[in-house]
């Protein structure tokens, strides 16, 4: 993919709607929907081969759309207690992108 904000969106809209799906479908256990969102991003990272720029611009759209979730209290990807520290989205995004760092590295390994 060329643009990269273009492959950011897709990439957080396509997490987003992983969470969404599996925390509807299990609604007993939302840490099912943030497992299945982590493994569909190693997918997402092999399929469309990730750049430092999409890394970074998926990082800073992912951390914005948590913000937003926790200040509208929609708390799809977030809960409660959610802005209680600004660390939390910070990590939480660091965490949703770790797949494409490990995929960029792994490529860049065997290249």
């Amino acid at each position: 993919m060329r643009n990269n904000f273009f492959y950011a969106t897709a990439f957080c809209l396509f997490i987003v709607a992983i969470v969404i799906i599996f925390r509807f479908m299990f609604p007993q256990n939302h840490s099912y929907g943030s497992l299945a969102a982590f493994i569909a991003a190693f997918a997402f990272a092999l399929y469309l081969h990730p750049t430092i720029a999409t890394i970074i611009a998926s990082y800073f759209l992912f951390f914005m759309i948590l913000i937003i979730d926790a200040n509208t209290q929609w708390y799809f990807l977030t809960g409660p207690k959610s802005l209680e520290s600004i660390v939390f989205p910070l990590i939480a995004s660091l965490i949703q992108i770790a797949p494409l760092i490990v995929i960029w590295g792994a490529r860049r390994i065997i290249k």
